[in-house]
């Protein structure tokens, strides 16, 4: 008897009885719409401006002060702001943190690449230097092979 019942999902959809609707994270006077099982499709053109205004419900939020209140005594919806201020700064100063070590690390990096290009540069041109004194040292030895043969 204590056994689960498996319902059809179906059956069950817009229930306000189900796990889901009953969840922590849910608020009782948030409940969905009911729709019956027959008729599973979106009520056509009702949504539409609620999806539009859902992005300015955040700036319309902000309690208005009564006229009696004083203008410095601090609000819960000034706390939640100044909550959210401080949120936002510390994500603002870590991204600059990661930025600014992810910089540093780029120009390790391409100073190191630059020190390995210059040594580069330096080789082959003492290599280059190298060849062209080789080169002359073998046209002084055919030359002197050939003054020898003349004389």
């Amino acid at each position: 008897e204590n056994m689960m019942k498996r319902t059809n999902p179906v059956s069950r959809y817009g229930s306000s009885m189900s796990q889901w609707a009953l969840s922590p994270g849910r608020s009782l006077d948030a409940q969905a719409v009911t729709f019956p099982a027959s008729n599973l499709k979106p009520p056509i053109g009702k949504g539409v401006g609620k999806l539009f205004n859902l992005g300015f419900d955040f700036f319309r939020s902000k309690k208005k002060s009564s006229p009696f209140s004083s203008p410095l005594k601090p609000t819960a919806s000034d706390a939640e702001a100044a909550h959210q201020l401080k949120l936002m700064n510390s994500r603002l100063v870590q991204w600059r943190f990661v930025n600014a070590k992810a910089s540093a690390a780029n120009n390790n990096v391409a100073s190191r690449e630059k020190k390995q290009v210059l040594c580069a540069w330096d080789t082959l041109t003492k290599l280059k230097h190298l060849v062209l004194q080789e080169r002359i040292k073998l046209q002084k030895r055919n030359l002197e092979m050939k003054l020898v043969q003349v004389l």
